[in-house]
């Protein structure tokens, strides 16, 4: 048996996150008097995790994993013709005739009793 992977491209049309937080912790600051709470938001499916954090969340970490497997099963299978048994043939020897023994050229049917 042979496997074959390959790696496919996937486009992922607005992702729905499945976890969302503020961390009150951890705060960006912007200016001096802004303070804003950090936002994460965890995007996965069996095919990508994404997460992406920020005050305008954005991209922090992607991982995709596309496959696509191809299994290939190879079976070996012995064809055998069935054994010809009536021919047509080409024959030379010598023959009896009017003359006594004599070389004979012929053209033959043949029925084979073995094969060889």
């Amino acid at each position: 048996m042979v496997t074959k992977v390959d790696v496919d491209t996937q486009y992922i049309l607005f992702p729905v996150p499945y976890l969302a937080w503020i961390d009150n912790s951890d705060t960006i600051h912007v200016s001096d008097t802004c303070w804003h709470l950090r936002e994460y938001k965890e995007y996965q499916d069996s095919n990508y995790y994404a997460k992406v954090s920020g005050v305008a969340p954005r991209l922090d970490e992607i991982r995709v994993y596309p496959k696509t497997l191809t299994q290939y099963v190879y079976r070996d299978r012995i064809v055998s013709n069935k054994p010809k048994r009536w021919g047509i043939g080409l024959s030379a020897g010598y023959g009896i005739g009017r003359n006594g023994l004599s070389p004979v050229l012929a053209v033959t049917l043949n029925y084979n009793l073995w094969q060889f």
